[in-house]
This record gives C-alpha cells, sequence and structure tokens, in this order.
C-alpha cells in the first residue's frame, strides 16, 4: 500500500494479525524504520488483541496512523 514515509519513528505502523498453527500474533511494523513488534496471543478476541498491542504501545508510545490490510 503506498504511503507517505513519516519523519519520525512510530508515528504510523502497520498492523496485522499472523495466524500460524492455529496459534494468533498481532504485528505491528514501523512505517519509518521497518521495526516489527509481535506478541502472542491466549485467544483472538477482541480483548486480547487490544491488549497485546497496548503493551506495544506501552513501550513505542502511541501512533498516529495505523494501516491495515486485509
Amino acid at each position: 500500500m503506498p504511503h507517505e514515509v513519516p519523519r519520525l519513528p512510530y508515528l504510523k505502523e502497520g498492523a496485522y494479525i499472523l495466524e500460524e498453527a492455529g496459534n494468533a500474533f498481532p504485528i505491528l511494523i514501523d512505517c519509518y524504520s521497518h521495526w516489527i513488534d509481535i506478541r502472542p496471543l491466549a485467544t483472538k478476541s477482541f480483548a486480547f488483541v487490544i491488549n497485546a498491542m497496548q503493551d506495544i504501545f506501552n513501550i513505542h508510545g502511541f501512533l498516529r496512523t495505523a494501516l491495515q490490510t486485509t
């Protein structure tokens, strides 16, 4: 997906859910540095996805733009 690259890290990230061998992992990819953050999920429920992403935001700060693909 074409987009403008931000001037600073962690302002814009791509968000994905990876499913592998019955497990789900939310993946956030920083559009500036291409750093990848992955967290395991106990279930793919909305609450678990939000909690996993909150852990990542607590480390790097809240982003301003999220990109998503389906």
